[in-house]
């Protein structure tokens, strides 16, 4: 058995084969599509990126890079096929295994081959438009992102979100960003004890900031049955001017499906 590092380049909407001596597994995907791909494997869902969670290069515009997958990296079997559902460029990072006469799959790869299908990552956006409003009024809030998975499925935020904005005039500490789990606030509450929420400018992915907000150390779990939202609120003191507004989220989830 012979392992070969891969850093490909590949097209969306192309069907790929493994040989019969082939194994590939990925462990970091990118793409310069700002269209869900959708990654599957033998026809079947495991993952979905784009490029505001995803890009193709880690460059001082897009300082996220391809995402790593880490524990649910993504395997392709010998003689199987797989397709990056949409349009673009997709970046795949990982080994090319190739097996010798009477060598099989390594066991872990299949094990973690069986789960991919119901343990994956997923992109997730959502937006809030003021519509045709011309001012965000003080102490307001709007609501970007909501899920509720169902009863069999859970949701891990365990990398970062991304917000986006555009129309809005605001400054570093206008904007404050609210997380709720089933309505109950999970975030300060008290001006005396600090800023109420996180910092929206924490969240904004520019060219000159190394930094994303992350959920990496305190990751939040959303079981089944359960609301999280992700909520804005002006907390400037005064109103924001608005121009045809909009607010954004980006972000990766851990998706997981019960099994019977």
């Amino acid at each position: 058995m012979k392992v070969w590092p891969i850093d490909w380049i590949l097209d969306a909407g192309t069907t790929y084969k493994t040989e019969n001596d082939q194994v590939l597994v990925f462990r970091k995907v990118g793409t310069d599509s700002t269209s869900d791909i959708t990654i599957k494997v033998d026809g079947s869902k495991c993952g979905t990126v784009n490029s505001y969670v995803a890009p193709l290069r880690l460059t001082t515009t897009a300082s996220l890079g391809p995402i790593d997958l880490k524990d649910k990296f993504i395997v392709v079997p010998n003689g199987h096929e797989y397709l990056f559902s949409g349009s673009g460029n997709i970046r795949v990072i990982g080994e090319l295994i190739k097996l010798g006469p009477g060598e099989t799959v390594p066991a872990d790869l299949v094990a973690r081959y069986n789960e991919q299908f119901n343990s994956y990552y997923l992109a997730v956006s959502d937006s809030y438009s003021f519509g045709s409003a011309t001012a965000w009024s003080d102490g307001s809030e709007v609501e970007v992102y909501s899920v509720t998975p169902t009863t069999i499925e859970k949701y891990v935020f365990n990398r970062f979100i991304r917000l986006a904005q555009s129309g809005i005039t605001y400054s570093t500490g206008d904007i404050s960003v609210l997380f709720l789990f089933d309505d109950v606030p999970w975030y300060n509450m008290h001006s005396t004890a600090g800023e109420i929420g996180n910092d929206f400018d924490s969240f904004v992915a520019t060219s000159d900031r190394l930094e994303l907000f992350s959920l990496e150390k305190n990751p939040i779990e959303v079981l089944g049955d359960h609301t999280f939202k992700v909520k804005c609120r002006n907390v400037s003191g005064g109103d924001l001017s608005l121009s045809s507004a909009s607010i954004t989220l980006y972000s990766i989830a851990l998706y997981e499906k019960k099994t019977v």
